[in-house]
C-alpha cells in the first residue's frame, strides 16, 4: 500500500507498528482492518513465521485486502469476516493473540466496551493492544 492514502494522513501505520515492537512469529489481530494498512505493516513485522488476522464486517474490503496481499506475495495475512464488537465474533480462540490492533476504528464502534472485551478475550496473558 502506498503512503499517500487518506488513511495514512491520520496515522503512519508503518511507523506505529515499528514503535509497537511486534516480533517475528507473533500472532496479531487487526480489528476493523479495512484496506489493510496496519495488517500489511504488521505482517512485515511478524515475518512469515507469524500471522496477522485481519477482521472486518465489510466483506468487500476483506476481498480487496486478500487480493492486495496476493499481489504483493504476502502469505501471512488471514482475513476473517467478523464483528469485533461482539464477544466471540472474531472467531479467534481465547488467549491466542500476542497483540491486537484497533486503529482508526473507535469512532465507528457502537459498542466500544464490547470491542474491548473481545480484545481482552483473545489476548494472551501479557499481550498488548495498539489503540
Amino acid at each position: 500500500m502506498s503512503g499517500g492514502s487518506f488513511a495514512s494522513m491520520f496515522a503512519d501505520p508503518q511507523k506505529n507498528i515499528e514503535q509497537f515492537g511486534l516480533q517475528p512469529g507473533q500472532k496479531v489481530a487487526d480489528f476493523g482492518a479495512g484496506s489493510g494498512f496496519y495488517s500489511f505493516a504488521a505482517a512485515q513485522a511478524v515475518t512469515s513465521k507469524g500471522t496477522v488476522y485481519s477482521i472486518d464486517v465489510q466483506q468487500d474490503l476483506l476481498a480487496k485486502l486478500t487480493n492486495e496481499a496476493r499481489r504483493q506475495g504476502i502469505s501471512n495475512i488471514e482475513t476473517i469476516w467478523g464483528d469485533a464488537e461482539r464477544l466471540g465474533a472474531t472467531k479467534l480462540a481465547d488467549g491466542s493473540m500476542d497483540a491486537v490492533i484497533i486503529s482508526n476504528l473507535l469512532f465507528q464502534l457502537e459498542d466500544k466496551p464490547g470491542a474491548a472485551k473481545e480484545a481482552l478475550r483473545i489476548l494472551k496473558k501479557g499481550g498488548r493492544a495498539l489503540v
